[in-house]
């Protein structure tokens, strides 16, 4: 199996105003060490990428709000994901100038007769024409224009000419829209994405996001980590990594069955462990603050 721990980017190991949080460097470091593949995922641009500048040797990977659109990758047949606009334009796109000027012609002529048509309505009534009739006409020319530019608009394979095989499109199989698609990100980084034990380091907004792949529990952390305590991330880390024959989230579904109140202490550090009615699994690193309220997860 492969190891991989997605971090969020902006407040939790940096902070939009004064950078990088304290000992991020050297955490991301001792992970690393262990052979743990580092993916950042943000829902902000990947033009953002210069704001990880110092820690971006250590990064296998960075996913950036352009990589998690809707509809945005096809699967091929090996499990391989691909940009759509990568292999496929419309139909019109890829025509001779002639072809296009053809189309001009057409979407003139369709646009006016409907047009006249819906002008026309009250003469057309008056001068004897039934509603039924008018309706009917009406829905021949809405068919028309819905046919010719399903046919214009078509995606098209750059080379092969092979209309796109919608069927092919990725969607995720939980949750529609995501602005940080985990499952999407694994799979990104390799189609055998089934073997890989997969945590995520972030806050509230990625309990939200991680519902696109609950098999991804998530570590929440606190203001000692902003203050530069990563030790109670880094021993949660090694127990949910302990078992080479386990995944993350079967080690805390051990945990949660359990635990007492919702926490479980390792190495005098005591831990709250929740689990949503959507099986979004989060482990609290300890704070001086509160945890948010069951409602608010």
């Amino acid at each position: 199996m492969t190891d991989i721990l997605f971090v969020d980017r902006d407040e939790t190991i940096r902070d939009k105003k004064q950078g990088t949080y304290p000992g991020v460097r050297e955490f991301l470091t001792r992970e690393r060490g262990k052979e743990r593949g580092l993916h950042i995922v943000t829902n902000s641009s990947i033009e953002g990428r210069y704001l990880v500048a110092d820690i971006e040797e250590l990064l296998d990977g960075y996913f950036g709000d352009e990589d998690f659109g809707a509809d945005t990758y096809y699967i091929l047949p090996d499990g391989t994901l691909k940009r759509i606009k990568d292999d496929y334009a419309t139909r019109l796109s890829q025509s001779s100038e002639e072809k296009q000027r053809e189309y001009g012609r057409r979407r003139d002529d369709i646009t006016k007769r409907f047009e006249t048509h819906k002008r026309s309505r009250r003469k057309l009534i008056k001068s004897g024409m039934s509603r039924e009739d008018y309706e009917r006409i009406e829905n021949e020319l809405q068919e028309e224009t819905n046919t010719f530019y399903d046919h214009w608009q078509e995606l098209i394979h750059r080379e092969t000419g092979e209309p796109f095989d919608k069927s092919t499109m990725y969607k995720n199989p939980i949750r529609r829209i995501n602005k940080k698609d985990i499952l999407l990100a694994r799979k990104l980084i390799s189609p055998d994405y089934e073997s890989q034990r997969t945590v995520m380091i972030g806050t509230y907004g990625d309990s939200l996001d991680l519902k696109s792949d609950p098999e991804t529990p998530l570590i929440w952390i606190s203001d000692e980590q902003e203050n530069g305590n990563w030790e109670p991330v880094t021993i949660m880390l090694d127990h949910l990594y302990s078992d080479p024959e386990r995944k993350p989230y079967e080690i805390f579904d051990e945990m949660y069955a359990q635990v007492t109140e919702n926490t479980i202490t390792f190495g005098n550090i005591a831990y709250e462990l929740r689990k949503t009615k959507d099986n979004v699994r989060a482990i609290f690193t300890p704070s001086h603050l509160s945890a948010p309220p069951q409602a608010d997860l």
